[in-house]
């Protein structure tokens, strides 16, 4: 098989597998695809009309399930050799229980599954976010509407490279002010999105990213973007927010999920990485499902 790393020449390819994907992970963003992917390393193959990928971590490489056909006993046997070949341990990640339960038949009682809580994504209703009703959404109505009453003359502005400058000097303030009280994991974790962010923003047409930004007297106090995982599903890949200033996070939030073309009717807005701040705003919002990703570890 021969893999090759992720470039943007490659978007159409991806994307002509990904954007058909039932899958709901943002694994198949092809921003994050490319944007992380000097950091995992990641590489892809289309093989007998399937599409896998693989990246490294902790020095071993992970394989996705291909994309299409995820059943195929031959792909499975495919990536088998793969890994042989590359004579390091063979671990299947898959982003769905029944396509661990197809491997599964495929080699009974073949792998150990195991999920990382971590790395769980947060999978959300496009519209609670955009209408925030009910009880349970009323803390989030009351942070909006402090932020309607602070500042009624608010702009919301379509993120555009002429505006990245400044998303990006809120972007150096947040960090510094995160750098206060992150612990030295968090530390690596906050740099290393930078480096994606850059990337993301250094590409932005050519990646085909959305995204939006909060403008309060002349100042930009919010932004975010993302890019769809596929028809039905819309990715939030970066959120950022001046938090001195109350319902800044909330509004941008609100705002361009009521902006998000209507065919997307669930908005996936990724992983907590296990930081105990964001785990809770995340489940603040009233997430309908946390999208699982399962690893597979051969038993023998």
């Amino acid at each position: 098989m021969y893999f090759q790393p992720v470039t943007l020449a490659d978007k159409h390819i991806i994307q002509s597998f990904t954007l058909k994907s039932y899958s709901k992970s943002c694994y198949l963003t092809f921003s994050n695809l490319y944007c992380w992917g000097s950091f995992y390393r990641t590489e892809y193959t289309v093989e007998n009309g399937q599409l896998f990928f693989r990246y490294m971590y902790d020095n071993k490489y992970i394989y996705f399930v291909p994309i299409h056909n995820c059943n195929n006993k031959e792909s499975l046997h495919m990536l088998l050799q793969e890994a042989i070949n590359s004579q390091k341990p063979f671990l299947l990640q898959c982003l769905d229980t029944a396509v661990c339960e197809v491997f599964d038949s495929i080699m009974p009682d073949g792998f150990t599954w195991t999920v990382d809580r971590d790395m769980s994504e947060y999978l959300y209703n496009r519209g609670d976010l955009e209408n925030l009703k009910g009880k349970k959404f009323q803390s989030k109505r009351n942070h909006v509407n402090h932020f309607l009453r602070s500042f009624p003359d608010y702009e919301y502005l379509t993120l555009t490279p002429e505006i990245i400058p400044e998303c990006l000097a809120l972007e150096r303030q947040w960090r510094k002010n995160a750098e206060e009280q992150e612990t030295a994991e968090e530390a690596e974790s906050i740099e290393l999105e930078h480096n994606a962010l850059k990337c993301a923003f250094d590409n932005f047409v050519e990646l085909d990213l959305t995204g939006a930004a909060i403008c309060v007297k002349g100042k930009i106090v919010a932004f975010t973007f993302g890019a769809p995982i596929n028809d039905n599903v819309f990715d939030i890949c970066v959120e950022k927010a001046d938090t001195k200033i109350i319902g800044s996070y909330a509004i941008i939030n609100q705002q361009f999920a009521r902006r998000i073309p209507q065919r997307f009717n669930y908005i996936n807005r990724e992983e907590d990485l296990g930081v105990q701040g964001l785990r809770k705003a995340k489940l603040s919002y009233n997430p309908v499902v946390l999208v699982e990703k399962f690893v597979g570890k051969l038993k023998d």
